[in-house]
């Protein structure tokens, strides 16, 4: 069938066919990958791995759900990066608080030390 056709057309179908053919090997290629990494490929600091982690810990009946619908997102839209306060206000629009850890330093004599230490100092004296 292919070689009644003019050399033309069967080159022009064959470029199509190349071409479909790549886009599916590309849309598997994006499906092989696990959504936990494509999430923590866009997060942009140390902070918003933190946020990540402590859902995590919280919620562990959802957040593969939420994984999942995040990379989907990611991937659709292109997403270069998502920041500790974004991740923090996605979880909170779907209704999860995450509590983060809360650490309150105080510089006395050029050095940082915890709040506790601060206190501790302060009753001595």
């Amino acid at each position: 069938m292919l070689e009644d056709l003019p050399p033309e057309i069967r080159l022009k179908l064959l470029r199509m066919q190349k071409k479909l053919l790549s886009e599916r090997k590309e849309t598997k290629e994006e499906r092989k990958k696990d959504p936990r990494d494509i999430v923590l490929e866009v997060l942009a600091d140390d902070k918003a791995k933190e946020v990540l982690k402590a859902a995590e810990e919280q919620y562990p009946h959802v957040i593969d759900n939420i994984i999942t619908a995040l990379a989907e997102y990611i991937v659709k839209n292109n997403v270069k990066s998502i920041d500790a306060y974004e991740l923090y206000e996605i979880f909170l629009a779907l209704g999860l608080h995450v509590k983060l850890p809360l650490k309150i330093k105080v510089v006395k004599g050029g050095k940082e030390i915890s709040f506790e230490e601060y206190l501790r100092e302060k009753e001595e004296h």
